[in-house]
Formats: structure tokens, C-alpha cells, sequence
């Protein structure tokens, strides 16, 4: 019997018959006798090694790995898109954490359901002194903070007192965005500036480069609730365009 079929009968890839017609052919005193059994046992060894081994995850391996393939060959396709989209985020993390400030002259009123409409004509009495704003200049490390205060465009937005400490915002697109007021008296509203002039720095710093320049354009509103409360609004439009154009 030749090596190749008596590494077959212990694989076990022939059939009854024609494994028992090889074994026939075998002599009583044939050195294949011993060459079969060792080869049978060296095949039990390996089995029990490979049952005590711990199981393999190629599946998940391989998964990873054309996962990360796929986000190689299309990073570049979608960076454009990318960008556009942190811009999106940017619009609403801005908008939220721009926050709002009031201050309370009837606190203990805050059953209305509606607040009055804001105007241009009411900014006066909400925008801070210029003591206050040289101090939060400070706080912002230059002039963003001022330059965010001084540009206030007119135009109109609605506002629905939904709870007492609590707007919905509608924008110009008609999406309504919640956001929670905040106690003038607990939380200077100069350092929501400042924090806003601050994060728009470091987003723009990553924008540029990657070739991108985000500009962000705050509309303030001030105005008072029907209760009485007095409330100061900072809204941020932003935009996203190529640096340099």
C-alpha cells in the first residue's frame, strides 16, 4: 500500500469498502501495520489538542477588518459630508448651550401658556454693561465675546413658554429646538458667551485644517414673558465654507 492511501484511511476520505479491500491487501507481517497505527494515533493527539484549545473568532477578525477597509476607501469621499454635518451638530449644540437668561420681576407668576413676542427695541435693557463685557473679554481671551454682543441682526422668531423654566425656539425653518432658561442672578450670562465664543474657536480651528471655515452669525432677541419675566435670547446661524473664500 502506498503513503498516500494510508493517509486517506486515516482521514477517513474512502469508502468502507474499498478501505476494507486496502486493509485486505495488507500481510500478516507487514511493517504497514505499525506505519498505519502510529499514523492513527498521532491523529487521535491532534484531535485532543485541538478540542482543548480555546475557540477562534475569525468571523469577528474579519469583520473588523473590512469594516476598517470600507472606512479607508471611503473617508475621503465623505469628508466633504462630514464637515457639512458637524456644522448641523454645531448649529444645535451652539443653539443649546448658548442657553437663555431672564430676569424675574414676578417670579411667583408662572402660570401663563404664552410668551410675548421679542423685539430689536427691547435689546437695550438686556445687553450688558460694558464693565460686565470687558471682564467676560477676560474670561474669552479677546473680542470674539464683544463682537458676538455688538452683531445683532433684526429679524422676527416665536417662542412658546412651554413650562416656567423652559422655551421651544422656532427658527426660520420651522424646526422648534427646547431649551431650558437659566437665573440670570445664578449663572452670569456673560460666561454663556464666552463659552459659546470659545467653542466656535476651537471648532474652527479643526475646520481650518481640513480646509473648511465655519461662521457663526448670533441673532438676540430680548423681550419679556407675559408673566413679567424678562429674558435675553441668543440664537446662532451657522455656516460652513470652503477657508479662504
Amino acid at each position: 500500500m502506498n503513503p498516500l492511501d494510508l493517509q486517506r484511511i486515516v482521514d477517513g476520505e474512502l469508502s468502507h469498502e474499498l478501505r476494507a479491500e486496502l486493509l485486505r491487501s495488507l500481510g500478516p507481517d507487514s511493517s504497514q501495520w505499525q506505519e498505519l497505527a502510529l499514523l492513527l494515533l498521532e491523529d487521535q493527539e491532534l484531535s485532543k489538542q485541538i478540542r482543548s484549545e480555546p475557540p477562534l473568532e475569525p468571523i469577528s477578525l474579519v469583520r473588523a477588518s473590512l469594516e476598517s477597509d470600507v472606512l479607508r476607501t471611503t473617508h475621503s469621499k465623505k469628508s466633504s459630508l462630514g464637515y457639512r454635518l458637524l456644522a448641523v451638530c454645531a448649529i444645535f449644540s451652539v443653539g443649546l448651550g448658548s442657553g437663555f437668561w431672564f430676569k424675574t420681576i414676578a417670579p411667583e407668576s408662572a402660570s401663563t401658556s404664552q410668551a410675548s413676542s421679542l423685539t430689536k427695541s427691547e435689546l437695550p435693557t438686556a445687553i450688558p454693561s460694558d464693565s460686565n463685557r470687558d471682564r467676560t473679554e477676560d474670561l474669552a481671551g479677546g473680542s470674539a465675546v464683544a463682537q458676538l454682543v455688538d452683531s445683532i441682526p433684526s429679524s422676527g422668531a416665536s417662542f412658546d413658554y412651554v413650562s416656567p423654566w423652559r422655551v421651544r425656539v422656532e427658527n426660520a425653518s420651522d424646526r422648534a429646538i427646547e431649551i431650558p432658561l437659566v437665573d440670570a442672578r445664578e449663572i452670569d450670562p456673560q460666561l454663556i458667551l464666552a463659552n459659546n465664543a470659545l467653542e466656535i474657536a476651537k471648532l474652527n480651528q479643526q475646520l481650518k485644517r481640513r480646509g473648511y471655515e465655519l461662521e457663526a452669525k448670533p441673532t438676540m432677541y430680548s423681550g419679556a414673558l407675559e408673566d413679567g419675566r424678562r429674558i435675553m435670547v441668543p440664537i446662532h446661524n451657522v455656516s460652513l465654507r470652503p477657508y479662504g473664500l
